[in-house]
């Protein structure tokens, strides 16, 4: 399938590879493709979810596994609450990704508020987990000194 995007230009995308959210995310109900996209460096953790219907939106995002290991094994009864029984091998999380403009190295990443995708089903819910452990701004790189001091300055 050809995918218009603002970003991206035309891309060519396997339609069995499009994520299907019903009801869509949060804020943006009409979007309810999505394909997943390789950043564009080498190595980076950082992927796009790209909305298949709406060239302009695009979400970074990253595999929350890689800021916390056993994160599934840690939201598994809310995703069990929310798909009911699955196999934690058929299931992916993936967490929205947050870049302050004036600060990148500020970034966060959204861990209360996964997307859940079920591979078998090609179907994602964004779900609200009941542990408040997990915040919505979780952040990606350590703060260092010199940085924070550059922003407050």
């Amino acid at each position: 399938m050809e995918i218009q995007t603002t970003r991206f230009g035309v891309l060519q995308f396997p339609r069995d590879l499009v994520i299907r959210v019903p009801g869509g995310l949060p804020g943006f109900p009409h979007a309810e493709g999505f394909a997943v996209l390789e950043h564009d460096t080498d190595g980076s953790p950082f992927k796009w979810l790209q909305a298949v219907d709406e060239p302009a939106l695009a979400f970074i995002i990253i595999d929350p596994h890689l800021l916390v290991p056993d994160y599934l094994a840690q939201i598994e009864r809310d995703v069990h609450d929310a798909f009911g029984p699955f196999d934690p091998q058929d299931v992916s999380t993936i967490s929205l990704v947050t870049v302050p403009r004036d600060n990148p190295t500020a970034m966060t990443a959204n861990l209360r508020a996964p997307l859940v995708v079920i591979f078998s089903e090609r179907v994602g819910r964004q779900i609200i987990l009941t542990d408040d452990r997990f915040p919505m701004n979780h952040r990606i790189f350590p703060p260092s000194a010199r940085s924070e001091r550059a922003v407050a300055g």
